[in-house]
């Protein structure tokens, strides 16, 4: 059995190992030069990059909880937030304001407030706090989480307090009981499926 320890170093390395991806550079830079209006044959995939930058970000953050100093991770996340950005201003796939907000929230985490102030300010400026469309309590949940990580990242303390208050006050009993409707749908569509 692998220590947490070994699963750590592994993850580090597997990290390192994205970040000096060929690939990956070339997919950045490509984006990167699509973003500021470069016109040539594009090779990079929108997914491809999406893909990386979540597994990125997720990973990175998991190594900065077992130790805020992982310089691995700190790079990774910083990567990842400039995917996000230029997938912000060239994407037709990926939600662009999502996209924006990750970004903001990567740079955030590793260490580049100042382009995360940027960054989300620049969300808010255009469109307002950026929020899930549905008009349902799981959304309106999600809403509220997400307009929290909003004023955080504007470091708008101040406002924070009455959306903290707000969400204490939220019964989560409906959200819990939303979300094993879904599971238990979800496990029964899964059932049905044809096994190959």
């Amino acid at each position: 059995m692998i220590s947490k320890d070994e699963y750590l170093k592994s993850k580090e390395m597997e990290l390192d190992g994205i970040c000096s991806s060929r690939k990956l550079k070339n997919f950045l830079n490509q984006s990167y030069s699509k973003k500021n209006g470069a016109e040539f044959d594009e090779t990079f995939s929108e997914e491809y990059l999406w893909r990386y930058a979540l597994y990125m970000s997720s990973r990175s953050c998991y190594l900065l909880e077992n130790d805020k100093n992982n310089e691995t991770a700190i790079e990774s996340l910083k990567m990842a937030a400039e995917i996000y950005e230029n997938l912000y201003d060239i994407s037709k796939e990926y939600d662009n304001a999502y996209s924006l907000l990750l970004s903001s929230l990567c740079y955030d985490l590793s260490g580049y407030q100042a382009n995360a102030k940027c960054l989300i300010d620049k969300l808010e400026n255009e469109l307002g706090y950026y929020s899930l469309k549905n008009d349902d309590y799981i959304n309106n949940l999600e809403n509220l989480f997400l307009k929290t990580i909003q004023l955080f990242l504007q470091k708008k303390i101040y406002l924070l307090n009455d959306e903290l208050v707000q969400l204490e006050s939220m019964d989560l009993s409906m959200f819990n009981s939303s979300y094993e409707n879904f599971l238990n749908e979800y496990v029964a569509l899964l059932k049905r499926v044809p096994k190959n």
